[in-house]
């Protein structure tokens, strides 16, 4: 519950980090299997309140379909590898990529994907995505870098990430159905894990409102160099 909590608030002020800040408390107590099925039903309705507050969900599904098709693509091929293999690797590989991506816009040198190269970038990190959701439940991390680099503002990059957060892990919540791993004692656990997710969200929101676009940045910034160097440490260690 203390985990969802504190995942409930990182995502009420950034917009994201719900899963991976969850998964990171749980995952060390719990196997990673396991701690996937127990935030399933959060991430789902915590997403579908995002998605749909303040009316914009369909411009976003316009605007973002192809890299969200693909990423439910890569979710449904990610949920079959994650009951096959061992997921360390693309953990660990995940983690470097967003660190390096994260330590080059600390240098000012920030990186941005242009109108042209938008429709050859989409549908490969929007696989990426998918395979990520799928192996690991660290959903949507590559989309919120692409994102990142379209240089949307706070409220539409929240609007769009929410969205392929609900799209992703709806497929995820699928997926753990038909593979068995979403029984009806871990469903309870998740259930009733709505209250503290919410709970933290309505404080971040609170927190959320007082902060500029730039300080919104930086808090998006440091999530993902936090979220990453676990990410390192789980397919490492």
């Amino acid at each position: 519950m203390i985990a969802l909590l504190m995942a409930g608030v990182v995502k009420g002020i950034i917009g994201l980090g719900l899963p991976l800040t969850a998964l990171s408390i749980i995952g060390a107590v719990a196997d990673l299997r396991l701690a996937i099925a127990l935030i399933a039903i959060p991430i789902v309705a915590t997403n579908i309140y995002q998605a749909f507050c303040g009316g914009r969900a369909l411009e976003m599904l316009r605007r973002y379909w192809v890299i969200n098709l693909c990423s439910v693509v890569g979710t449904v091929i990610g949920a079959q590898i994650l009951f096959m293999v061992d997921p360390d690797i693309l953990t660990t590989t995940l983690g470097v990529v967003v660190i390096v991506y994260v330590a080059i816009n600390a240098t000012g040198f920030a990186i941005r994907v242009s109108d042209a190269a938008a429709p050859w970038a989409a549908p490969p990190l929007g696989l990426l995505s998918g395979l990520l959701t799928g192996t690991t439940g660290s959903v949507g991390i590559p989309i919120a870098l692409y994102l990142q680099a379209r240089g949307l503002d706070k409220e539409s990059f929240l609007r769009a990430i929410a969205l392929t957060f609900l799209i992703s892990a709806s497929m995820l919540v699928i997926a753990l159905l038909e593979k068995g791993a979403l029984g009806k004692e871990p469903a309870l656990v998740s259930a009733a894990s709505l209250i503290p997710a919410f709970a933290g969200m309505a404080i971040g929101q609170r927190l959320r409102s007082r902060l500029s676009e730039d300080l919104f940045r930086k808090f998006v910034f440091l999530f993902l160099m936090v979220a990453a160097a676990n990410l390192i440490r789980k397919g490492l260690f």
